[in-house]
């Protein structure tokens, strides 16, 4: 018996992404990518500095600023990056199952608790400057929603549904094995905004009702 090839349900998923509807999450984006942009005109106005050096010394000299910012703040190019790919492959499916007050509020709650959390493990542990900063909390909220509640749709998931719920397992396994490779009782030893974001996710994934989403219609190709 042949395998199907994955070709024509991997042309689906890259297609269903610009096809859905996703304003709160290309709102984000674009807020992502502006306050970089901001990042990098600051950096090259003050040679030697780095990106990472610039973002993490706004905590010191701007703090009210920093921390208003943190959700959105990044490090460099990789980081930036990252973020902009999570927030796609994570963000938009997670968006058709909600309206978009509650998926911004969603989004905003994720962003500041992971920050929190994120600075109040580096507090324990740390006796310098704690700085933290970063969408990636937001990113394993999302993936853990998708974890536990896209399995729990009777019906058939889409592409992009079914790429959120194994980034959500990516991220589950990372959180259970960031504790065990240490350096241990350091400021780096366990990253609280990804286990913090991950944790909330599973929760609302798991309390948001099973029936209460907007299915993505499926590409012809996936059919």
């Amino acid at each position: 018996m042949n395998r199907p090839s994955p070709l024509p349900t991997l042309k689906a998923a890259l297609r269903a992404y610009p096809d859905a509807k996703s304003p709160v999450t290309n709102l984000l984006l674009g807020l992502v990518v502006l306050v970089f942009s901001m990042e990098v005109a600051l950096t090259s106005m003050l040679p030697p500095a780095t990106i990472r050096t610039v973002a993490t010394g706004l905590f010191g000299v701007y703090p009210v600023i920093a921390w208003l910012f943190a959700p959105v703040l990044h490090s460099g190019i990789l980081h930036v990056s990252a973020t902009v790919l999570g927030l796609v492959v994570v963000g938009i499916p997670v968006e058709q199952h909600w309206s978009r007050l509650r998926y911004a509020a969603f989004l905003l709650l994720t962003g500041y608790a992971t920050i929190g959390a994120g600075a109040g493990v580096l507090w324990l542990f740390s006796g310098q400057q704690v700085a933290f900063y970063g969408t990636s909390g937001v990113i394993y909220a999302l993936a853990g929603f998708a974890l536990t509640n896209f399995p729990r749709h009777g019906d058939a998931l889409s592409p992009i549904e079914t790429a959120a719920i194994l980034v959500g397992g990516i991220a589950a396994l990372l959180v259970l094995i960031d504790p065990l490779t240490g350096p241990y009782l350091a400021p780096r030893w366990i990253n609280g905004g990804h286990t913090t974001g991950l944790l909330l996710g599973l929760l609302t994934g798991w309390t948001e009702r099973g029936n209460s989403h907007t299915r993505i219609p499926d590409s012809p190709d996936s059919q």
